[in-house]
């Protein structure tokens, strides 16, 4: 989607105080304990392996590392992996965030 048509949703959302994800645009992460997430909103699969998941997203790469990953759910906007999460990483065009296990 072209970055103006962003904004402009953005906008509408804003106005009428809807969360960002109604678009279908922004990622909806769900992390449930250390061994289950949900990504909604994704745009497919760029890497795939026991150690390291990497999906596509609208502005950039989520990075999954871990240990024993599983995809257990796939369908066009819905992903579910399962497996030891250690950590995650934005790619983005905008926003660099890491959070790692200690």
């Amino acid at each position: 989607m072209p970055k103006r048509k962003i904004k402009l949703a953005r906008k509408v959302l804003s106005a009428l105080d809807l969360p960002e994800d109604a678009t279908g645009v922004v990622p909806r992460i769900t992390l449930l304990g250390q061994e289950n997430m949900l990504v909604e909103n994704h745009k497919g699969i760029f890497e795939y392996g026991a150690e390291s998941v990497r999906l596509c997203l609208e502005e950039g790469l989520l990075h999954i590392g871990g240990a024993n990953l599983e995809l257990k759910e796939l369908t066009a906007d819905r992903l579910n992996v399962s497996g030891l999460i250690e950590s995650i990483t934005y790619e983005g065009t905008k926003l660099k965030t890491t959070t790692k296990r200690r």
